[in-house]
């Protein structure tokens, strides 16, 4: 997949103005109360950019701190191909100074009209005023929907530690946050011809060491599995466990002794045609 050009990404906020007027005489906020602004995505590269879509729609949200209303929104069909996207966005302010949250979301949009959201950024909160001078605000920009921006940490709790060839084995991670949405987590294998992943399920694909990280946000960790002969999978078996007690440790002469003999079945599978034998000495 061609990287989208994130890079390249200029957003213009104000009716009157043009693409050919990318400068900063094109930024601020104008008397007319619509906020003029020069936004300058950073992509924050991730492992798991490679499995994203391509981008052909770019929506961008100016919302108000104070209470989340929507002061200006633009949705812009886009060339996944192109190599830069100019877009527009008015921002009204109700106002002469008003603080607002700008979420970019880069979206790819199915033959049959449904959008995921492949990418995202969020910047503020940003305070703008009528009369102030250029506001040219850093958006970072993570792979996943806007929760990922708030990602803190990412740890991973369970991976297997060996396969065999065509073993399976299950991956799972922990992603902290500062904000109130859990972050998506991304899994990629590095070492393809070693490891291939199918949603949260590693096979082994040839011998030798498999990396495998898992992603959000900003934040990365990676676990190692080495795929050797000889490692098989774990099966399935029966475990029949006996056990034997006696009522009475040290029981008297002509005294009644009870024993208990008890057959328990501590594996996964069912266990049939199971008998058990205790012969007393006469």
């Amino acid at each position: 997949m061609r990287r989208p050009p994130f890079w390249s990404l200029a957003l213009l906020a104000g009716t009157a103005f043009v693409a050919s007027c990318l400068g900063p005489e094109a930024t601020g906020v104008r008397d007319d109360g619509l906020a003029a602004l020069a936004i300058s995505p950073a992509l924050i590269p991730s492992p798991a950019d490679g499995s994203a879509l391509p981008i052909n729609r770019i929506r961008t949200t100016a919302l108000r701190v104070s209470d989340g209303a929507v002061l200006g929104e633009s949705v812009t069909d886009v060339s996944p191909t192109a190599p830069s996207w100019t877009l527009s966005l008015d921002v009204r302010l109700p106002t002469s100074t008003v603080d607002v949250t700008l979420t970019v979301l880069l979206i790819n949009v199915a033959s049959g009209g449904g959008e995921s959201v492949e990418f995202s950024g969020v910047a503020g909160p940003l305070t703008l005023r009528e009369g102030d001078g250029p506001v040219t605000p850093d958006v970072p920009i993570v792979r996943g929907p806007p929760a990922n921006v708030f990602t803190t940490g990412i740890t991973i709790t369970s991976a297997p530690d060996t396969l065999a060839v065509n073993g399976t084995g299950t991956v799972s991670a922990t992603a902290s946050t500062s904000g109130t949405v859990t972050p998506t987590v991304f899994w990629t294998v590095l070492d393809t011809a070693v490891l291939s992943l199918s949603g949260t399920t590693l096979t082994g694909r040839a011998l030798g060491t498999g990396r495998v990280v898992a992603s959000a946000g900003a934040f990365t960790d990676t676990a190692a599995v080495v795929v050797a002969t000889g490692t098989t999978p774990p099966q399935a078996r029966v475990d029949v466990r006996v056990l034997k007690t006696v009522d009475q440790a040290q029981p008297l002469v002509g005294a009644r002794i009870r024993f208990t003999v008890s057959a328990t079945n501590l594996g996964p599978v069912a266990a049939s045609n199971v008998a058990v034998f205790d012969t007393l000495r006469a």
